[in-house]
């Protein structure tokens, strides 16, 4: 058989709906940007309606927001990141929060690694991240390439872990 379909472990199968939700959302939103906005809305809400167990997740869903639109407001403050009227878009913040709700499911096997794979991936995926939405024109840079992307990678390598560790210390999961 030439298309066999793909077999995904019946455990596994909530984090690869995650993940490829997000992806579509984050590729929507970084492309069409305002324009995504519905489309990525009505994913959102089909994510939290059939995610049967979200409640358990809110608190670092919630954190994972706040901090994240946190940092991106000091990137934006500082120079780093550039928007149209130097002010934080309402897509951006719509890439939060579906990067919010994928952290505990969709990146689940992430939160099982020691700190330092976590800043690994953290600091590649957000350094990737943030110059993809660059090269498509949904972000600019206030200072070199290499400033921003280095600030940006080195934010996210502590982000990551940190996330990860806020989940198990304070929320009490994994245990």
């Amino acid at each position: 058989m030439i298309f066999a379909p793909i077999k995904v472990p019946v455990g596994r199968t909530s984090t690869v709906i995650d993940v490829l939700l997000f992806k579509v959302s984050w590729l929507a939103l970084v492309i069409y940007q305002s324009e995504a906005a519905i489309p990525v809305l009505v994913i959102i809400v089909l994510r939290v309606a059939i995610w049967t167990a979200i409640v358990s997740s809110l608190a670092i869903m919630i954190t994972t927001l706040v901090v994240g639109i946190t940092m991106d407001l000091l990137l934006l403050v500082g120079g780093i990141l550039k928007f149209p009227g130097n002010m934080m878009p309402f897509w951006l913040i719509l890439l939060w929060l579906s990067f919010a709700i994928t952290l505990p499911r969709g990146f689940f096997a992430i939160s099982r690694l020691h700190p330092a794979f976590q800043s690994i991936a953290g600091s590649a995926a957000g350094c990737i991240g943030y110059y993809a939405g660059y090269l498509l024109g949904a972000v600019n840079f206030g200072y070199s390439l290499l400033v921003c992307l280095g600030t940006i990678s080195f934010l996210w390598m502590l982000l990551v872990p940190f996330l990860f560790w806020i989940d198990k210390a304070v929320y009490q999961k994994y245990e």
